[in-house]
């Protein structure tokens, strides 16, 4: 499997020649991987010492970075991974999947899992759904960066939410 990460600011635009290039790197890249291989896209916000380094005020940017990355790769994309805040449960977060345009068998993966947050890791599922297909779950983000000591906590929320039935 190969996995990109990518980290934007907080805004993105069509004049702006760095997100651009980035933008045309990461088709370049995608476009790069053999058909052969899976690939997905993780759309990182950054979470060093499991501290965020941008929140979201919705997942609009995250749509529209993920809109521009499926346009710029010609091979199939397996997946797309949106981290979700823990924190966020709410309709301006999710709204804007709506405009979530995933090609043929390209799916969703929530990273709405958080360490000891069953209930708000399903409701935060449940919402999402009401607005775009989530084939799966994760976890918010990397567990590189993670306290080990929360790896066992991070499994278990994974095991309780994967083992809930499709809504």
């Amino acid at each position: 499997m190969t996995f990109f990460s990518y980290r934007f600011q907080v805004t993105s635009c069509d004049t702006c020649p760095h997100q651009m290039l980035l933008l045309d790197s990461l088709g370049h890249i995608g476009n790069a991987v053999p058909e052969t291989i899976e690939l997905g896209c993780h759309l990182c916000y950054g979470r060093p010492r499991d501290e965020h380094v941008v929140q979201h005020w919705d997942l609009a940017v995250s749509v529209e970075i993920a809109n521009r990355i499926l346009a710029r790769v010609r091979r199939p994309l397996q997946f797309i991974h949106m981290p979700v805040p823990k924190d966020r449960n709410d309709d301006v977060l999710f709204q804007p999947l709506t405009n979530l345009a995933l090609s043929e068998g390209t799916d969703l993966y929530l990273g709405c899992l958080h360490r000891g947050d069953d209930a708000g890791n399903a409701a935060k599922l449940a919402r999402a759904r009401s607005y775009a297909r989530v084939t799966d779950i994760s976890s918010e983000c990397s567990w590189g960066r993670s306290d080990p000591a929360h790896l066992d906590a991070i499994l278990a929320a994974h095991k309780t939410l994967s083992h809930r039935p499709k809504t």
